[in-house]
């Protein structure tokens, strides 16, 4: 219970730090990953960001609908691909800044030591969820 209320202070922090540019703190983390891949599966980004399906495609929906992302075919494969538009390069840009915001406020809601001690444990439970 206690990491579920920890979840979602930390989240309601990031979607009110990307609120006035239109997205949530899911769809910038999406964003964020499929910029840096250049062209990335939903599949994989569902894996690599640990996103139920249905979250998703209705986050996916949404930056569709956006123009901050594209729906390609293939260029190697059976699944299609997600590429990012140049307004979702040109909003990145843009989460830079509240990004760095957000985890300012969160450390300091935390603390400096249990903010690295909560990304240590983050970071553990993630190569154990990748590893299996």
């Amino acid at each position: 219970m206690r990491i579920r209320f920890l979840n979602r202070t930390v989240n309601s922090i990031y979607d009110d730090a990307y609120r006035d540019i239109g997205i949530t703190a899911a769809q910038g983390n999406m964003l964020v990953a499929i910029v840096l891949n250049e062209r990335i599966s939903p599949t994989v980004l569902g894996q690599r960001l640990n996103i139920e399906k249905s979250t998703l495609s209705r986050n996916l929906e949404r930056m569709r609908n956006s123009d901050l992302i594209e729906v390609q075919e293939p260029s190697s494969g059976r699944s299609l691909e997600l590429v990012p538009t140049k307004k979702g390069h040109e909003l990145l840009l843009e989460i830079l800044p509240r990004w760095k915001a957000a985890q300012a406020t969160t450390r300091e809601l935390l603390g400096e030591n249990e903010a690295t001690d909560v990304a240590a444990a983050v970071d553990q439970a993630r190569e154990k969820l990748l590893s299996d």
